[in-house]
């Protein structure tokens, strides 16, 4: 399985994490780049 990080703060992340519970960075999953990669909520 790959392990994730969160761009902003580097904390550990999972697939199914849809908000960083550390730093509160909105995330989703880019299937071009094949990671998890913040978002913005527009």
């Amino acid at each position: 399985m790959k392990a994730f990080a969160c761009r902003v703060c580097g904390s550990r992340l999972f697939f199914e994490n849809s908000v960083c519970v550390t730093c509160g960075t909105g995330l989703g999953f880019s299937r071009g780049e094949a990671d998890i990669v913040a978002v913005d909520a527009a």
